[in-house]
């Protein structure tokens, strides 16, 4: 059953992401400079450059992660949401955010001013080229930045000059470095665990909207309806990983960030995941008598879109005489299929189903002379 399958995709997708984001995997075209090998991983959308990484082999004791200080850092600062270690360097201080809780890391940012100067420079290395650097990152043995690139096709061409300030701050941290288990930061899996079930409820949803995409049929005759009642389970779901994160985090300079994802990200997610559900269990386990509607076709179109990839994609709709509710719009997507065998004056049957919590659906929509027709 499909309600059944959505619950264990949920949890496929919660541990894909613990995975994927604990031990930072993620690959891309590899490079070199003279100090060494280089990734660049670019994410595009419709073509356009929307930013992208660069990384190299990093320091496995280590798990950092180093950002741009910004109003939101500091309003949370302000509240006691998140504490920060100030290095007394005030030039550093306030423009880096420290979202890492390892009293060594502290320790090493305090001391050693090399460090810092090189973090500092490679942030303004990139305000220079009109990049973003959204963060900094030394996790699982690697050392890499993710950036917002300003309008370019190809940031590959700056991509070197990045990799060479990696290598920088490499030298610093391996010069340093000490026996150290990236676990004595009590909140790095506590934060990615729920980071991780936050995203593992967006790709859920999205995963099983695409899925019902495919389908014309079976169809509710009000999603609407079930997107509002899935809210409050949404804001329960919310409200739970949030009172985690508060619980768990408090007290880490990590706080703010998961909260604000599990807000943004996590209401989404659940939002999506609970329609979903309720979408299936409706459906699947509705023991109701099906209730057999004729009807004729009033008219029939097919719209041609383009799609992001450049081609086209072309949906099919009927619109029909009547259906059981008569305040519902009567046009139905179909296949194309059943769009060529009909026409203005075809007699057909929708089957209609309660529901088995009370939203009426579509289960068919057939030939009434003829249903086994597409």
């Amino acid at each position: 059953m499909w309600f059944l399958f959505g619950f264990i995709t949920l949890i496929v997708f919660s541990f894909s992401v613990l995975y994927f984001r604990f031990y930072a995997r993620w690959s891309g075209d590899v490079f070199r400079i003279e100090e060494g090998p280089y990734e660049v991983k670019v994410s595009r959308d419709k073509g356009r450059v929307t930013g992208f990484r660069v990384g190299i082999d990093g320091v496995p004791e280590y798990d950092l992660m180093l950002k741009k200080e910004g109003v939101i850092d500091r309003f949370f600062k302000r509240l006691d949401f998140s504490s920060e270690w100030q290095t007394g360097d005030s030039e550093f201080d306030d423009h880096i955010y420290i979202a890492t809780d390892c009293s060594d890391i502290h320790k090493l940012l305090t001391r050693q001013s090399d460090l810092r100067k090189s973090v500092l420079h490679l942030f303004t290395l990139a305000e220079d080229q009109g990049f973003r650097l959204k963060r900094l990152y030394n996790r699982a043995g690697r050392l890499w930045v993710e950036l917002s690139p300003p309008d370019t096709d190809e940031p590959h061409t700056l991509a070197n000059v990045f990799a060479r300030e990696l290598y920088v701050i490499k030298r610093v941290l391996e010069t340093f470095r000490q026996p150290h288990n990236r676990l004595r930061d009590p909140f790095v899996l506590r934060s990615i665990l729920i980071l991780a079930i936050s995203s593992g409820l967006a790709i859920n949803g999205l995963v099983h909207a695409v899925r019902i995409s495919f389908f014309n049929f079976p169809l509710l005759s009000d999603s609407y309806a079930v997107v509002w009642a899935a809210l409050p389970y949404a804001v329960l779901v919310t409200g739970v990983l949030t009172a985690l994160t508060l619980f768990l985090l408090n007290g880490s300079s990590r706080t703010h960030l998961v909260l604000v994802e599990v807000l943004l990200v996590g209401l989404f997610g659940a939002w999506a995941t609970a329609f979903m559900e309720l979408r299936d269990i409706n459906m699947e386990l509705d023991a109701s008598t099906p209730l057999l509607h004729e009807t004729t076709v009033r008219a029939s179109r097919k719209e041609v879109t383009k799609s992001r990839k450049g081609g086209t994609r072309t949906n099919y709709y009927v619109t029909l005489q009547s259906l059981p509710q008569s305040d519902r719009k009567t046009e139905l997507e179909v296949s194309g299929c059943f769009y060529r065998s009909v026409k203005r004056g075809t007699e057909v049957v929708l089957t209609v189903r309660h529901g088995h919590l009370g939203y009426t659906w579509y289960e068919s929509l057939q030939h009434k002379k003829n249903p086994d027709i597409c």
